[in-house]
């Protein structure tokens, strides 16, 4: 999870230390910057999710074609100022900043990673700077450092590589493991070190937006079938309207009581409906489903629903609910 954001320079956007939960939702009028603002903070998750998506050799030269080179950058930025990211993560309870800038110019030979860092979130009360688990091309363009340990105060050797400036650390790091021999050889590189960047690829890889403009708003208005247990809004908004399917499998087995407990659900989400003309969809073993409908308040469905049952499902068909 992303806890809090900053970026400069990035298209529209400049901002610092924002911060986010679990769910964000950007509201604002045509171009204030809403989509802008999505693809900053899904900048590096996006160029490692579709890594493979384009025709220039690396991750970062792809993302580059798909933000449209120059386009990435904005305009009214200094010519020697690079585009930079910086992202705050939890890693098993450990805050971690992760730190990317790339520069941009008239060329494609200009365009390159400047900066790539991964840091403990603050500094302790005994050092004045955060613990560095490693660092490229700050010092020279093309040259990075890895830390032999994972806390301040244990002995650090801190080991040079040769890395590409066209690539991320996270994806070329298992081809520089093996090829550098001192870095092989330190075993907390090889697995402490190694099993964060792991992790740090997955957190990247599990942030998701969605789009408005992309949903559609058709299909959403129609009523059929969907899967009752999505756990991931789809892109196009179609199960927006059965965003509020209850997962019962746990009263499968349920005596009377659970039953009761389940008519109670249903009852709860009816009302919470606001009069929605929709469809729901619930789980039950076979055969159950008139047991539970019995129980449910029928002052609170204002036409009359049928059932059909497929797959361990039953569906609450052309209900109009109150």
């Amino acid at each position: 999870m992303i806890n809090s954001f900053s970026c400069k320079n990035f298209r529209n956007i400049n901002v610092a230390d924002l911060e986010l939960s679990r769910i964000n939702i950007f509201i604002g009028p045509n171009n204030s910057g809403k989509t802008n603002l999505i693809k900053a903070i899904t900048f590096y998750s996006n160029m490692l999710k579709h890594a493979a998506e384009g025709n220039e050799g690396t991750d970062f030269m792809n993302a580059m074609a798909r933000n449209g080179w120059n386009h990435s950058k904005n305009y009214l930025a200094p010519i020697n100022e690079p585009v930079s990211f910086e992202w705050y993560l939890n890693y098993n309870s450990q805050p971690v900043v992760y730190k990317f800038a790339y520069s941009v110019g008239e060329n494609r030979e200009d365009y390159h990673i400047v900066l790539e860092e991964l840091n403990a979130e603050s500094p302790s009360s005994r050092y004045q700077e955060a613990f560095n688990y490693y660092r490229a091309h700050k010092e020279k363009v093309g040259n990075g450092k890895f830390s032999t340990a994972t806390t301040k105060g244990k002995e650090n050797k801190r080991i040079p590589v040769q890395l590409s400036s066209i690539e991320t650390v996270i994806s070329q790091f298992d081809r520089i493991l093996l090829d550098e021999e001192s870095l092989y050889n330190a075993k907390t590189v090889r697995n402490d070190i190694n099993a964060l960047i792991k992790e740090i690829e997955k957190a990247f890889k599990s942030f998701y937006s969605y789009s408005s403009i992309e949903f559609d708003t058709k299909r959403i208005r129609r009523r059929g079938e969907a899967n009752a247990f999505d756990q991931f809004l789809l892109r196009d908004g179609t199960n927006l309207l059965k965003k509020n399917s209850i997962r019962i499998e746990s009263y499968a087995h349920a005596d009377n009581g659970g039953y009761r407990k389940l008519s109670d659900d249903i009852n709860a989400l009816i009302a919470d409906q606001n009069k929605k003309d929709c469809t729901e969809f619930f789980y039950s073993k076979r055969g159950h489903g008139p047991q539970i409908l019995k129980q449910i308040d029928p002052g609170k469905v204002r036409e009359k629903c049928t059932i059909h049952f497929s797959h361990g499902y039953f569906v609450l068909k052309n209900a109009v609910l109150g």
